[in-house]
């Protein structure tokens, strides 16, 4: 008999524990879901593991509900209110959210694989570990949403607004942010080799530490950005926008910073190795600590900068404006510096043995002790102001109409 009822109470027991966590896994209000099945509106709701796999539900409103857990795949949420509503775990991947309104809601450790977010509004949402891989977020809002953890593999986030976004631990790898709001976001410690941000709003972003290597930077504002001891090897920096910028001790060996104007940036012991700098404008910077070793420098502004003693050897400087720069002790051999204006350069010590001057000028510059061994000289202007001889090998002497030019100009008077 005791027996007996002991086995009542362990079947009664089971009975109860399996009701308890079959509630338990599916908490939602039946009454809840059926009055948003049939009016599309249903705030504050409780729908936590509700399952509403293809629901269409367009224009619904759903502020506040409480949708933890539950299955939305494929979900049709277009337009809906879902501010301060909480998705926490729920899945929602391949679901159509374009235009929702979401803000301050609840995605942290959602799972949004292939979701259409674009031109939604999440500003201040939870995204926390959440999972929005390969997802459209164009034109999205994510101002001030915390984000870290967040994974954004391959997601096209052209033209969002995330000021402000900390995006910590993030995974970017692929995403595009072309046109992007980042200003003052912080990626550092961050791997974000080949990341497109081509016209992007990086304004005192915080890339302190990552890599960008290959990444896509063209014509992006990165004033106040903080690249020290980033790796941003071949990166695309072209026409960017460097006011402020701190770029110290980066490496950018073999970047593309084209008509980059880098005045204002700070560039001490940066890495610019191989790096195509057609037409930057480095005017009046110290160089000292800076390695342009193999860099193209084709028409580059350098007027007043500071190459002392620097290795340019074999370096193209053509057209380039080299005047008032101190170029004293520069190893230029074999350098390139075809109609490049050196006038009141300071080449006092410069290796320019086997170098190409043609048609440079050099009126004014200091030439004590520099070595002009087989230097092309040819149509150059010397530091008297009088054009060399053709050809001129390595010695400048003035052309016969240049000697005879003022004899007819006296003879005219």
């Amino acid at each position: 008999m005791i027996l007996f009822k002991l086995a009542r109470i362990s079947v009664l027991s089971y009975i109860v524990c399996f009701l308890f966590f079959s509630y338990d896994a599916y908490s939602f209000d039946p009454a809840h879901l059926a009055r948003l099945q049939q009016t599309k509106h249903c705030s504050k709701c409780d729908l936590s593991n509700a399952d509403l796999t293809d629901a269409e539900l367009a224009g619904a409103n759903l502020n506040g509900a409480v949708l933890s857990g539950a299955n939305m795949s494929k979900i049709d949420l277009r337009g809906a209110d879902l501010s301060d509503a909480d998705f926490s775990n729920a899945s929602m991947n391949n679901a159509k959210l374009n235009r929702a309104k979401m803000i301050g809601s609840y995605l942290n450790g959602a799972s949004l694989k292939g979701a259409k977010l674009s031109d939604s509004d999440m500003t201040g949402a939870n995204l926390t570990g959440a999972v929005f891989f390969n997802a459209d977020m164009s034109n999205a809002n994510l101002s001030g949403c915390k984000m870290s953890g967040i994974n954004l593999g391959n997601a096209n986030l052209s033209n969002a607004a995330m000021s402000g976004a900390d995006l910590t631990n993030a995974e970017l790898a692929g995403a595009v942010m072309s046109g992007a709001n980042l200003k003052g976001a912080s990626f550092s410690g961050r791997s974000l080799d080949g990341i497109y941000l081509v016209g992007a709003n990086l304004q005192n972003a915080m890339f302190v530490g990552s890599s960008l290597n290959g990444a896509s930077l063209f014509n992006s504002d990165l004033s106040g950005a903080d690249f020290t001891d980033a790796s941003l090897i071949s990166a695309d920096m072209r026409a960017g926008y460097f006011k402020g910028t701190v770029l110290k001790r980066a490496r950018l060996n073999s970047a593309n910073l084209i008509s980059a104007d880098l005045r204002n940036a700070d560039i001490s012991s940066a890495d610019f190795k191989n790096a195509a700098m057609k037409s930057v404008n480095l005017t009046g910077k110290d160089m000292s600590s800076v390695n342009v070793t193999g860099a193209n420098l084709n028409e580059a502004l350098l007027s007043g900068a500071n190459l002392a003693g620097k290795d340019l050897s074999k370096m193209i400087f053509t057209g380039a404006n080299l005047a008032k720069s101190s170029l004293n002790k520069a190893d230029l051999k074999a350098a390139n510096l075809s109609g490049a204006n050196m006038k009141g350069a300071n080449l006092g010590g410069a290796d320019l043995s086997e170098a190409n001057l043609t048609d440079a000028l050099l009126e004014g510059a200091n030439i004590k002790d520099a070595s002009f061994k087989k230097t092309e000289l040819t149509n150059a202007v010397w530091i008297d102001g009088k054009r060399c001889k053709k050809p001129a090998i390595g010695d400048c002497n003035p052309g016969v109409m240049d000697q005879i030019l003022p004899f007819f100009k006296s003879s005219s008077k």
